[in-house]
């Protein structure tokens, strides 16, 4: 009798498939037969072994032969380690990017191919996680991107936003001390910005000029908005410079022939001071001058100053001049018939009323009259 042997039973691991350099177990189970099983590999797994961690560098076929002392059946069977290959690992970032204005949306991306799915984007700064970014920086900035596939393998890529604006400046001139009554045009020197400026004055225009007549000391102030929607604001002051002229008379009363002082009594830091009498010839530089009129009247009188700033300041009053008055009265006479100081009379010029009483040593009236004749 010749017994039929055993089958052998052989059984191994399911062909599989790496990527990232990764291993896998390969187990293989033999059973049956007659007496020892002989395992015999084909390739880098040495005889005997049923288990064994793989990691071939190429798709590779595992192949696996038993056979038992009688060597009648010999079965066969493989495992099959296929390797990945991912196309090259490349990464296209939004190329730089100029911007005229701060916060302007720039949308920013990062087109990724090949390597192993899925990736993992990270963008600098913690600004987000996806494959596209929305920013708006206020100044030039860059943005990196590190994108790593299913594998670890990472790139990295960099994107520069430049905020191609130039701070925008505005400065008000002029900063002045003008005189009163004087007109001035204001005017906003601008610097940097984008674009169209528009002007806003608190005083209601809106060019880059501002004419002025303040009445006192004022401020002014301008706000400049350019395309970019940025407002910037700035002022300056006008202070106003104002002599006021006066003067004084004197003399009294005024009379033609004598002499008439006028005393100055402007304000300010006069350096100048022009005098006009009113009559041909009457004119002075003095502070405080003296002069006399040679006929009466009425003369309108006019001082002019000047301060160190140059403003001035006219004032005119009008002075009324009388007729020089003098009177001449003897303090006796002799009526002896001679000729001489015969009569008592009463001498004088510019008399506009007379009144003349006459007393003897005790008291009695003995003459009255109010003819000077």
């Amino acid at each position: 009798y010749i017994s039929d042997p055993p089958p052998i039973n052989l059984s191994m691991s399911n062909d599989t498939m790496l990527t990232c350099q990764d291993s896998t177990l390969l187990q293989a189970h033999a059973s049956g037969g007659y007496g020892n099983l002989t395992l015999d590999w084909n390739t880098g797994i040495p005889d005997g072994d049923t288990l064994a961690w793989l990691h071939p560098p190429q798709t590779t076929t595992y192949i696996l032969s038993v056979s038992d002392e009688c060597g009648v059946i010999n079965p066969v069977d493989s495992m099959t380690v296929n390797i990945f290959v991912p196309d090259t690992f490349m990464m296209q970032t939004q190329p730089d990017t100029s911007v005229n204005c701060p916060e302007s949306p720039v949308a920013l991306y990062a087109n990724v191919s090949g390597g192993t799915l899925p990736y993992t984007y990270v963008w600098s700064e913690g600004l987000g996680y996806t494959d596209s970014l929305n920013v708006a920086p206020v100044t030039t900035h860059e943005y990196d991107v590190a994108v790593t596939d299913r594998c670890g393998n990472m790139l990295n890529g960099l994107t520069v936003v430049t905020v191609a604006y130039d701070s925008m400046r505005v400065n008000v001139v002029p900063d002045t001390l003008i005189c009163y009554g004087d007109t001035i045009t204001m005017r906003a020197l601008v610097r940097g910005g984008y674009a169209t400026l528009l002007y806003d004055w608190n005083a209601g225009a809106t060019t880059d000029t501002l004419v002025v007549h303040p009445q006192s000391s004022s401020t002014y102030w301008v706000n400049v908005t350019d395309q970019c929607d940025i407002t910037v604001s700035n002022f300056a002051p006008v202070y106003i410079e104002r002599p006021i002229a006066d003067f004084s008379i004197l003399s009294s009363p005024l009379e033609s022939n004598f002499p008439v002082s006028f005393m100055d009594g402007s304000e300010g830091a006069i350096t100048t001071w022009s005098w006009d009498f009113g009559s041909a010839g009457l004119t002075s530089t003095e502070v405080n001058p003296v002069v006399t009129y040679p006929d009466p009247g009425l003369f309108p009188v006019r001082l002019a100053i000047m301060d160190t700033l140059g403003c001035v300041d006219t004032l005119i009053k009008t002075i009324n001049v009388a007729p020089e008055f003098n009177l001449y009265m003897p303090t006796a006479f002799s009526p002896d018939g001679d000729g001489i100081n015969e009569v008592f009379g009463v001498v004088g010029t510019s008399i506009e009323k007379f009144h003349l009483q006459i007393f003897d040593r005790w008291g009695h009236q003995v003459f009255e009259t109010e003819d000077p004749t």
